[in-house]
């Protein structure tokens, strides 16, 4: 298990992806923010994620979308992905997949920054850690289950990193993409599932990552701390960073979860 807590996870790939985007020229945040919600809109009204279709949703120009997210876009997350993990594990897909990995991460920020204040409130059991980010995984597939049909039931892919990260190299790129595309496909297929019942029914692939520990029962150390922070930290977020545009601007991350009916 990692040494040294929560703070590795703040010194990732997507959290330094995210960093240098938010301290980026306001004009490039505000761009790369319209194209996410273009592609959530999209997405949203099972339309096809053809590249002009996103492009038109986003009100832009076809030379712009391709500046943001062909090979080499500015500040792309897939390119630093392969650059720090290798090409053979992140694959560099069309700008269109480029674009819903990167609005994917977008909409699950929130959701990861309540994991990690949870992380750090109680720092949890190895085996508490890796549940929690199933059961954070879930909540988001609920809350956004158009966003991840659309990226192929995948989930975002800084979680893929966090729990490589806090499993401590235990869990490879593979098998934590796989864990947690499980736990995507759960969600998204039912979003009234609750994260409790994705995870239980995950519990031998987690009982199998730490052996002679019941995975589920390891759940009172710290899940419910981390559950219970994303509300909160969620709203601190917004006031901390708009990187919406204006308008009024929609925040980058939920504020209030939808009920599990709405989601449906």
């Amino acid at each position: 298990m990692m040494a040294g807590g929560p703070e590795l996870l703040r010194r990732t790939v997507a959290a330094r992806w995210w960093g240098e985007l938010i301290a980026s020229d306001r004009r490039l945040q505000d761009t790369k923010i319209g194209y996410y919600k273009a592609f959530a809109k999209v997405a949203s009204g099972g339309e096809t994620r053809d590249r002009k279709v996103v492009v038109a949703a986003a009100g832009g120009a076809m030379s712009t979308f391709y500046k943001l997210f062909g090979p080499g876009g500015d500040r792309a997350l897939l390119s630093a992905y392969a650059e720090h993990w290798g090409g053979e594990r992140v694959a560099t897909p069309d700008p269109t997949s480029r674009l819903g990995y990167e609005t994917a991460v977008w909409a699950y920020w929130g959701h990861r920054q309540g994991w990690l204040s949870g992380l750090e409130q109680t720092w949890p059991h190895p085996s508490a850690v890796v549940n929690s980010l199933v059961g954070v995984v879930a909540d988001f597939a609920a809350e956004w289950p158009h966003l991840v049909r659309a990226t192929g039931w995948a989930p975002p892919i800084c979680a893929i990193e966090d729990l490589c990260v806090a499993t401590g190299g235990m869990l490879g790129w593979d098998g934590a993409a796989a864990l947690l595309g499980q736990a995507a496909r759960r969600g998204a297929a039912d979003p009234k599932t609750p994260p409790e019942q994705v995870m239980d029914a995950l519990r031998d692939d987690l009982a199998g990552l730490f052996p002679g520990r019941d995975a589920v029962a390891a759940l009172a150390e710290g899940v419910d701390a981390v559950l219970a922070s994303l509300g909160e930290v969620k709203s601190a977020l917004l006031e901390a960073v708009t990187l919406a545009a204006a308008d009024p601007p929609r925040p980058p991350v939920p504020v209030a979860r939808p009920s599990r009916a709405s989601a449906a």
